[in-house]
């Protein structure tokens, strides 16, 4: 009876390591994945995975509060943006906008037909 209690003991122990080890790769992915987004995109907001992401000097941060760009845009963290003009756009997944209210286009967007 010792001996089974030992075995089982190891095989969950054995498991849990497993899982685990799986989301530190996911974890190295989404960071090569977030270094890769600096590159391409300079300071300013992003959506990204449904929240509005704030890039500052190659930082990250989910975007907390209302943000006024240069040109007088204003950015909510829900996504929605408001243009000096009045005029009312939702971000979308990966559309990117730089400090100064200027949206910048999307790279490798594939086309709906």
């Amino acid at each position: 009876m010792k001996k089974i209690s030992i075995i089982i003991f190891a095989v969950l122990l054995s498991i849990a390591s497993f899982s685990q080890g799986n989301s530190n790769k996911n974890k190295i992915k989404n960071n090569a994945k977030m270094h890769k987004m600096h590159k391409e995109n300079p300071n300013g907001v992003m959506m990204q995975n449904g929240r509005m992401m704030l890039i500052t000097k190659g930082q990250t941060s989910y975007l907390q509060s209302e943000v006024t760009m240069r040109n007088g845009t204003r950015v909510f963290p829900n996504g929605t943006v408001i243009k000096k003009n009045g005029t009312t756009i939702m971000m979308v997944e990966g559309q990117h906008m730089n400090l100064g209210g200027n949206m910048i286009p999307m790279k490798n967007r594939k086309m709906k037909k």
